[in-house]
């Protein structure tokens, strides 16, 4: 499975120029975080909840998932 939050993120990061190593720790960290969360409410990981807080709370992420969306429809095949 792959994730289209994270391919996003990681592409916002990149065009700002954060390096590869620094990208991925702050992932790993976001990451770590949502599976606590779902540790905590014993649920498994659901990345369509996930991408509609972020549409909920206006992310910036968003232009950069839709270009995702039209470049790369693969991955949002297993989303719908």
């Amino acid at each position: 499975m792959k994730s289209l939050w994270a391919k996003a993120y990681y592409q916002r990061q990149k065009e700002k120029g954060h390096r590869h190593q620094s990208i991925l720790r702050s992932l790993a960290y976001k990451w770590q975080r949502i599976l606590f969360r779902c540790w905590q409410c014993r649920e498994a990981y659901d990345e369509k909840r996930y991408l509609n807080a972020l549409e909920k709370s206006g992310s910036p992420l968003l232009k950069t998932i839709d270009a995702i969306r039209k470049t790369h429809p693969e991955l949002c095949e297993q989303f719908s």
